[in-house]
């Protein structure tokens, strides 16, 4: 990956708001259509040096996680990616100081920990899909990098300045990234894209865009990260079709990871399903991997 660098200059007719160690430049655009948001954005940034493009959605109140990583730091607060977009004192106060000391990181999927979890009210669900390009990129599809990040949680930006979009209408949304993965021809690319498709819980069109992944030729870890989103979906139709990988399935690697991806759901058939695979499965590995994840289950029945 080409070295990620700070871009000292931006000439260009957009606002743009100037942060200790991060520029975020608000893109005012009245269109409705997020493809042509993205494009402007893109046309107007100085290529020369890497850059993101992201926006944020609220996801669905029926789904009680987080995705991103965070700091532990002395028991300091962490310096959210909310803090960084909307330039807060307590991120002006943080200073240089974010980059010094030891810190331990945890990444990805955080289920409500003591430290850290899902708040009632709508903005700690807000999430973010950030793209990032390096220098002298050939189109918006020529990303090389794709995050996931709820706005509560912190996400490492390189430094590089970021044209922020606002938040955006989650089919709007859905539609652009999947349209974005199914123009991609490689599927290192594609496999950065699932994760961004994957938080659309409140879409059915999530839920068959995965399902055909899963039932494609694709490549097995496109097919694996497809059936671990397909959990969170908790409809139904993901349920049956999780069901089905779990029985018939050929290969051992996705029937497990459809264990897991049961454990995400919330439907009480799904409940039901990992008690009798934990007590019935002749698989040993699916029985751990389902009672591993009833242990996860705060509830009297598991």
């Amino acid at each position: 990956m080409k070295e990620r660098i700070m871009l000292s200059v931006l000439l260009i007719t957009l606002s743009a708001v100037f942060l200790q160690a991060q520029q975020v430049i608000k893109i005012n655009n009245d269109s409705r259509d997020l493809p042509s948001k993205f494009q402007s954005a893109f046309d107007h940034i100085d290529k020369s040096e890497n850059f993101w493009i992201g926006y944020s959605i609220s996801t669905n109140n029926d789904h009680q996680f987080l995705v991103g990583s965070y700091f532990i730091n002395n028991g300091d607060n962490i310096i959210s990616l909310r803090d960084v977009i909307m330039d807060t004192q307590k991120y002006k106060d943080f200073g240089s100081h974010r980059i010094k000391g030891k810190r331990s990181k945890i990444y990805g999927r955080t289920f409500r920990i003591n430290d850290i979890s899902v708040k009632d009210n709508d903005t700690d669900k807000e999430t973010a899909v950030l793209f990032m390009y390096d220098k002298n990129p050939n189109g918006i599809n020529d990303f090389e990098e794709v995050v996931v990040c709820n706005l509560s949680l912190y996400v490492d930006l390189y430094n590089c300045p970021v044209l922020w979009l606002g938040e955006q209408n989650n089919k709007t949304s859905v539609d652009f990234v999947i349209n974005l993965y199914k123009q991609s021809k490689d599927d290192f690319f594609k496999k950065e894209l699932i994760p961004a498709v994957g938080i659309h819980t409140d879409q059915q069109v999530t839920t068959s865009f995965l399902k055909n992944i899963i039932n494609s030729k694709a490549d097995n870890d496109l097919r694996k990260n497809s059936v671990f989103w397909l959990g969170f979906q908790n409809n139904t139709n993901a349920f049956t079709e999780i069901k089905n990988l779990i029985y018939n399935d050929p290969s051992s690697e996705i029937r497990k990871n459809a264990v897991m991806s049961l454990s995400f759901m919330k439907l009480q058939d799904a409940l039901d399903e990992l008690i009798s695979i934990a007590k019935h499965n002749r698989e040993s590995e699916l029985r751990k991997q389902a009672v591993y994840g009833l242990g996860n289950k705060a509830v009297k029945k598991a």
